[in-house]
């Protein structure tokens, strides 16, 4: 290495602002042809001391290479992520990724971050959002790589100065002025080149040449064909690159010839190793041990053979390993041609011997975790084995993909997946990424492929059982499918957005999706891949409300709060004018057909139609009473329509801004949604009760209706290529598809009840995706031709938040949101009986130990008796001194106990509903009760502790403290010595019942309020929290976690079967149920 002091002092000067009158850049860009030196020169910036001083926060380094794209590139991102971290990101999307890394970035001391061998402008972009005290170095070849600010760098060819130094450096035996100077100029001043000239003129002279020998030996190689030997006698099309592509290969061959045949041979064979990557030796000695008998020792020596003759870039003993520069390896390739292949299965057949094989296949899952290549690169020398067949098995092998999340997270196993040739491929990515964010590491390790697995059940083709025998642990399989399996019709989703999304438009094109959102940013979306394109960032962070393209494609209209309407150029991201008139908050914008006429309508109750492109205002329509708050064009530019807080549709003449006509359905509610169909002849419209109306608008008559299933609906549009109108809103399904011909509606996604909140829907331009924008920063693209109802398996698809097993195991029953309480079959899933009841919410009903009745605390505060198999309330128990805050049967089944507020305890006879007994346990509202296995204690819990009486005597033993917050589960273990308590202290605490003292570790949670339950023969403790974890506990291995699963949405409740063997957990998706399989650890 020959250092280029004037280049090298420019960019430290420019990484750290060390220039007079200048501003330190955000990121700095060497340019410059292969070869150049842009790589050593960034290595030899990042261990200057004064970028140490600089950046705090560290310097950073990853290298993307040629085929860095779509989950490989995320992984890459993910890994810079985990390097600065210490933990993972799981998002497989490149864009989204780089959102998680700018994130993180923004909380870290100054960084510099170098991206290596960037390509194109795609791979740069997630690399560059948010960070805004992290400094980027990037290294191309290619200028328009780069975007925005940045600060290029042109590293071209050295000095004659630094060219003779490289060119001499080493060799004992000095060369005349005249000698290095006719080399320097053959050479051309590449340091590539330069560096392989150096070799031979060392291995030449060490082997006994003299210096003007050597020297002449090199240029009768360069003389005719070096790259300053270009000149008007070179054929049409030589240019530079490829003068210097022929001087390279001649300098090789030369330095190869110096080798013998067998060398060059094996040198060859190193063209079959991936861009960019860490040779291991041991990986060499396989394959040379194959094609030429090579042992470990002379696979050490012909390595060091090459890196003698500047062959290999890097060359080291620890680890024993070497690297190729690109421009050599891309040589050898040339060379091997057609015989890759084959050299790629000579090494798979020699890795292929060092494992056991299962079923006849090789078990690549079981490659040692030290063998770093092989988990990183197997799939790559597969591909290129042209294996088609081993190929497709292997990345859709469950135990591979089980192997791979482990060591390097899902947006590898997505990435392995891109070389999938079947159906299934797609299928599994799509799984992958619609999952990633529950594949994180969670208690215990292997409960990561627990939830993997579990959602792998949804693929009939896939057979899982495999990969569950060969976990070796106590795990969870689900008995039946999970609720909250994602619909199919979820093609992807887009994060970005930091607040709710309220517009979302497609570009003309059908390939560019905007949004605006409450966080005051519009974004552009390259629909294909999930990149985002650009930032429309106005400043101020004024939320923004709609957003809506122009005909042609060119210009994007976004309005929101402030009397904001705001034009943007589509391809530049550049501001290109305000509208301005409105005041306060503008709710809508449209654009006429033919592009002329822009419309908006706002809280000032008035609607502004805009001439273009002069932006001058044409008309300003007047008549709402309340906010203008969605409005619509005709397809053929003659009729606008809108709607407001006036419970009317109003239509106006676009080009005059005359009234038309004006709609007011039957039974009105504050309209909030209108859109026209694709043929113009109907006019959709939504309202805040959630109905949605058709009208023949010429006529003004009413054609159809049906209500949408939302509470209220926030955003209506027609597909343009059939006669679907979709609608969105607050609770409900998260989209609604009505057929208008058939009146048939179809569900494509399932929302999570009460609270769920979508704001704006769109139709892709050929009607075969639907955009939605949710209150939860998410954009999400769906298939509106696949239906999630078959997901609702046996109707187990509702939100609950307790669950108890009948006492024979045999059914299910839940308290679910909203009141309900269901039964459902153990073993099919199936619904049994449905309650009508207003139960309280998070408090479990209670089963008498015969299974036939049921005791239901309500949320007035009083509570009933029902019979299980007919679901009837036999008795209403209700105190006017007190309300009733929990129940459970006495051991004998003939009593219910119900506690609540003042501490009050009272038993109920089960055969007539008659109050028979009460005593206090103080002051505070009991939240929880219980009663030990043999009967003999009872347990209250409450706001500060948990109170534990002998039943007998009704004398209260122990007053167990530890949390300030209420606790609505507690449970005795099998044995009746250890009562546990989970609180809303997001903890679970653990006491020996009778002696009050403290026993086994507090299990914490992270958000949220945790539920647990003893397994009532073997005694380990499942608890189920907020942050969708269940996990399995051995509190007699200080307290250890021995089995696990992720599931996708909140869980309010668990429960053990009678038996042990299975466990129910109750959430905000539905009912699950898993089976619990006990194993020995390996």
């Amino acid at each position: 290495m020959v250092d280029r002091p004037k280049i090298l002092a420019e960019l430290l000067a420019r990484l750290t602002g060390g220039l007079p009158n200048t501003a330190k850049p955000s990121t700095v860009a060497l340019i410059g042809a292969g070869g150049f030196g842009k790589t050593t020169l960034a290595i030899q910036a990042l261990n200057a001391p004064e970028i140490l001083e600089r950046f705090p926060g560290g310097a950073w380094w990853t290298r993307l290479g040629q085929n860095a794209t779509g989950p490989a590139l995320a992984a890459k991102v993910n890994d810079i992520y985990a390097r600065i971290s210490g933990r993972r990101a799981l998002v497989t999307d490149p864009e989204q990724a780089g959102l998680e890394l700018g994130d993180m970035l923004d909380r870290c001391l100054p960084t510099l971050l170098v991206i290596d061998d960037v390509w194109h402008a795609g791979q740069l972009s997630p690399f560059l959002s948010g960070g805004d005290r992290c400094t980027r170095l990037v290294t191309t070849r290619v200028r328009d790589a780069l975007r925005g600010d940045v600060w290029p760098m042109r590293v071209d060819e050295m000095s004659s100065e630094e060219t003779g130094r490289l060119i001499t450096h080493g060799v004992h035996l000095a060369l005349d002025a005249a000698e290095t100077e006719h080399l320097v100029r053959t050479v051309g001043r590449w340091p590539l080149l330069a560096s392989l000239v150096n070799a031979q003129l060392r291995i030449r002279t060490d082997r006994g040449a003299a210096p003007h020998e050597a020297a002449e030996a090199v240029l009768s190689v360069l003389r005719e064909h070096g790259p300053s030997g270009i000149d008007e006698q070179d054929p049409p099309g030589i240019d530079e690159h490829q003068a210097r592509a022929r001087a390279v290969r001649l300098t090789i061959e030369a330095g190869l010839r110096l080798l013998g045949s067998d060398l060059s041979d094996r040198f060859l064979e190193l063209g079959i190793f991936p861009e960019d990557t860490d040779i291991h030796r041991d990986v060499l000695a396989l394959l040379w041990g194959r094609t030429a008998g090579l042992s470990s020792a002379q696979t050490a020596a012909a390595c060091a053979e090459f890196a003698a003759l500047s062959l290999v870039a890097d060359a080291r003993e620890k680890p024993p390993l070497i690297r190729l520069h690109d421009v050599i390896r891309d040589y050898a390739r040339a060379e091997l041609g057609v015989r890759q292949a084959d050299i790629h299965e000579v090494l798979l057949e020699a890795a292929a011997n060092t494992l056991p094989s299962e079923d006849d296949n090789t078990a690549w899952w079981k490659i040692p975790v030290r063998a770093e290549y092989w988990w990183q690169h197997l799939v790559h020398h597969m591909a290129q084995a042209q294996q088609p067949q081993p190929l497709e098995a292997l990345v859709t092998e469950p135990r591979w993909m089980l192997a791979r999340l482990h060591a390097y997270g899902p947006a590898a196993v997505e990435s392995d997946l891109t070389h999938s040739t079947s159906l299934l491929g797609p299928r599994l990515r799509h799984l992958i990424a619609q999952n990633a964010h529950l594949l994180a590491p969670c208690q215990p390790s292997h409960a990561l492929s627990c939830t993997l697995l579990a959602r792998l059940e949804a693929v009939p083709s896939i057979d899982t059982t495999p990969g569950w025998a060969g976990l070796g642990h106590p795990y969870l399989r689900p008995h039946w499918l999970l609720p909250d399996h994602v619909s199919h019709a979820v093609l992807r989703t887009l994060s970005g957005h930091r607040g709710a999304v309220r517009g979302c438009a497609f570009h003309p094109g059908g390939t560019i999706l905007a949004t605006s959102g409450e966080d005051g940013l519009g974004l552009l979306w390259d629909i294909r891949d999930g990149r985002q394109l650009h930032v429309l960032d106005p400043g101020g962070q004024v939320p923004l409300r709609a957003c809506a393209f122009h005909p042609d494609g060119t210009l994007l209209l976004t309005v929101g709060h402030g009397g904001t309407a705001r034009l943007w150029h589509v391809a530049s991201a550049e501001p290109a004018g305000e509208l301005i008139g409105h005041h306060g908050i503008v709710h809508t914008a449209a654009f006429s057909p033919d592009g002329t006429l822009a419309v908006t309508g706002g809280a000032d109750r008035t609607v502004r139609i805009w001439r273009l492109p002069s932006k001058e205002r044409a008309h300003v329509l007047r008549g709402h009473p309340g906010a203008v708050l969605d409005c619509a064009i005709s397809p053929d530019g003659n009729v606008l329509a809108t709607v407001g807080g006036d419970r009317s549709v109003r239509l106006w003449h676009l080009s005059s801004g005359e009234p038309y006509d004006e709609l007011r359905p039957d039974d009105p509610a504050r309209l909030t949604a209108c859109a026209f169909s694709a043929d113009g002849h109907l006019l959709a419209s939504g309202d805040a009760d959630g109905a949605v109306r058709l009208w023949d608008w010429a006529s003004g008559r009413q054609v159809n209706g049906a209500m949408s299933g939302h509470e209220a609906v926030t955003a209506c549009d027609f597909s343009p290529a059939d006669p679907l109108l979709a609608a969105v809103g607050t609770g409900g399904q998260s989209a609604w598809l009505w057929n208008r011909m058939t009146r048939q509606e179809t569900r494509i996604a399932h929302g999570t009840g009460k609270g769920s909140q979508s704001w704006a829907c769109a139709y892709s331009p050929d009607g075969s995706q639907l955009a939605t924008g949710d209150q939860d920063g998410s954009v999400r693209l769906w298939n509106p031709y696949a239906s999630a109802i078959a997901h609702d398996i046996l109707g187990r698809r509702r939100a609950m938040d307790a669950v108890v097993f009948t006492p024979d195991g045999t059914a299910l029953v839940t308290t679910n949101v909203g009141g309900s309480t269901s039964i459902w079959n153990a073993s099919e899933g199936g619904l049994l009986t449905e309650l009508d009841t207003h139960a309280r919410p998070g408090t479990p009903c209670a089963v008498s130990p015969d299974g036939r009745h049921l005791g239901v605390v309500d949320d007035d505060g009083t509570a009933g008796i029902y019979e299980r198999t007919t679901g009837a309330r036999l008795h209403r128990l209700a105190d006017p001194a007190y309300d009733i805050g929990a129940c459970t049967f006495t051991c004998d089944g003939g009593y219910l106990v119900t506690g609540g507020s003042r501490g009050t305890i009272t038993l109920w006879r089960v055969a007539d509903g008659q109050a028979v007994g009460q005593f206090s346990a103080g002051t505070s509202f009991i939240t929880a009760c219980c009663f030990s296995p043999n009967g003999t204690l009872f347990a209250t819990a409450h706001v500060g502790g948990v109170n534990v009486w002998d039943w007998a005597t009704r004398s209260q033993l122990r007053t167990h403290f530890g949390t300030l917050r209420a606790i609505p589960t507690c449970a005795f273990s099998p044995d009746g010595m250890l009562l546990a308590v989970a609180g809303e202290d997001r903890s679970v605490r653990f006491w020996r019942a009778t002696s009050g003292k403290r026993g086994r570790k507090v299990i914490r949670y992270p958000t949220g309020l945790p539920s647990c339950a003893f397994n009532p023969v073997s005694g380990l403790l499942a608890t189920a929290g907020h942050d969708g974890t269940i996990t399995v506990w051995d509190l007699d291995d200080d307290t250890k976690p021995v089995a696990g699963t992720r599931v996708a949405l909140p869980v309010g409740g668990c429960a053990w079967s009678p038996e042990g063997h299975r466990l129910a957990a109750a959430g905000q998706a539905g009912l699950y149920l898993f089976d619990f399989v006990q194993r020995n650890s390996r």
